[in-house]
């Protein structure tokens, strides 16, 4: 099972909520170009309710071709907890399938350390705007990729 790990791409204030700029899609939009390179299929997307979680989800979703369930989680949100999340995860991916979650800083630092580690502050990942990891989860844990922006 592959879980990747997003940040939403670049966002501005727009009528009083952030969404993408115009940046931002360049930026998703590259971004899920270079995890198309594994060739994996996620049949899971979870994304967190904020608008630019979920516009960065659908350009991951629509640049991989995907036809993925998509689910909103709370626990995404900025200040989510990272093992709520993953609870909340696994009892919604009963089949081990591959997931993708879109959320924000500073929960998709400490929800990739906590499923490299088992411990949400242990390692310590700097995720640029639509910066993403790639963990394959099988026996033990392994960090495939890590791609960020400069």
């Amino acid at each position: 099972m592959f879980v990747a790990c997003v940040r939403h791409a670049a966002a501005v204030v727009r009528g009083g909520d952030k969404v993408l700029s115009e940046e931002g899609v360049y930026q998703a939009e590259l971004a899920a170009k270079e995890l198309a390179r594994w060739k994996i299929v996620f049949s899971l997307i979870v994304h967190s309710s904020k608008t630019r979680a979920r516009q960065t989800a659908e350009i991951f979703q629509k640049t991989l071709n995907l036809s993925s369930v998509t689910y909103i989680s709370h626990n995404a949100d900025p200040n989510g907890d990272p093992e709520m999340l993953w609870h909340e995860i696994d009892s919604l991916n009963e089949s081990g399938r591959n997931v993708l979650i879109v959320s924000h800083l500073p929960l998709v630092e400490y929800f990739t350390s906590l499923i490299l580690t088992r411990d949400p502050n242990l390692v310590s990942f700097r995720f640029s705007p639509a910066s993403w990891a790639l963990v394959e989860l099988n026996n033990r844990p392994i960090l495939m990729e890590f791609f960020a922006f400069p």
